[in-house]
């Protein structure tokens, strides 16, 4: 297996604990801090939102790491902060 495939796939499972966790944080009475996704989840409904979202990341990802396996690995790490600060939030 690439780094190129292994990065991808990290990015997947990043994008699907993201949901997860999200998902857990919001149906507990929790808040989307971000101005711009509340109003995307509040147009398109929260789970249509996340899924869509995760698919775009994981796809723009896989475009940029074709051209940057630093970018690529860049990208996974800062989802990987977004679980760790959600996994915190979580009740």
């Amino acid at each position: 297996m690439t780094l190129l495939t292994t990065l991808v796939i990290a990015l997947a499972i990043t994008q699907a604990l993201d949901f997860y966790t999200t998902r857990t944080i919001l149906k507990a009475g929790g808040h989307e801090q971000n101005p711009i996704v509340k109003k995307l989840m509040d147009i398109f409904g929260r789970d249509v939102f996340l899924v869509s979202k995760g698919i775009a990341v994981v796809a723009a990802g896989s475009y940029v790491g074709s051209e940057s396996i630093l970018l690529l690995g860049v990208l996974v790490l800062f989802y990987v902060g977004i679980i760790v600060h959600n996994w915190k939030s979580m009740p």
